[in-house]
């Protein structure tokens, strides 16, 4: 069981970069987008910054008061970053999170997510805490629009108290890949309120963990090419 300490999200409309990319992905996110890569200029130390300028806030505030308890940092995104190399340890480096080991989880759309959360309940030992920050920043050469991101500080807990209020808000249980049978099992074990999202929707997750009641449940899903995966939260006491 997970305890989310902070969490802090933000959208946008995506920011047009150009064409440019940083010169280390050059080649790659040519064959990707079938762009010539003669039409993608290198520019020597001039790099775009919507992403960092986007993500990096949203983690300083997320961890602030608590940065010498984080242990590990979580880079889930939709989309891969072409504008800067290893920009977890950037991220990082910019929110003076030196200290802290970061992982990349991309590759399974928001499927991701859930993955990521089992990483760090892994990881964790008492008194750490994890940074999931969740991240879908489309370059101008993708069809969707969507500039989003969502933070979750978070550490391990057994169980909430009743006199530690309400407020507090925990993951009971995921999965990052299940069959459509097992699926179906939980939610009959677990007869909540489910939302449904996008395989690439992190923004639904973080609206309705901002708006959801106090001693509420809610299953959030998301069905990537036929694997089903969860997040099942609740906000206030467990018992």
């Amino acid at each position: 069981m997970l305890r989310v300490i902070n969490y802090l999200a933000d959208s946008k409309r995506v920011q047009e970069d150009g064409k440019f990319v940083h010169p280390f992905y050059r080649d790659t996110f040519s064959a990707l987008y079938g762009i010539d890569v003669e039409e993608l200029p290198v520019e020597e130390g001039v790099y775009p910054e919507a992403n960092l300028k986007m993500l990096l806030p949203l983690i300083k505030s997320t961890v602030k008061g608590y940065e010498d308890r984080v242990r590990f940092f979580y880079d889930v995104r939709t989309t891969e970053e072409f504008g800067y190399p290893a920009p977890e340890y950037l991220l990082l480096h910019g929110a003076g999170l030196k200290h802290v080991a970061p992982l990349g989880v991309k590759g399974m759309k928001a499927l991701a997510f859930p993955l990521a959360l089992l990483l760090a309940e892994h990881a964790m030992k008492d008194g750490d805490y994890a940074l999931i920050c969740c991240a879908q920043l489309n370059t101008p050469f993708d069809e969707s629009e969507k500039y989003e991101a969502g933070i979750l500080l978070l550490d391990k807990a057994l169980v909430v108290e009743e006199s530690e209020g309400t407020d507090h808000t925990m993951i009971l249980s995921y999965s990052h890949r299940l069959s459509e049978a097992e699926f179906v099992g939980y939610l009959k074990e677990h007869p909540v309120k489910t939302v449904c999202s996008d395989p690439d929707d992190f923004g639904t997750f973080f609206a309705q963990l901002s708006e959801l009641p106090a001693k509420e449940e809610m299953i959030f899903n998301w069905n990537s090419e036929g694997h089903p995966g969860y997040i099942h939260i609740r906000k206030g006491v467990i018992g």
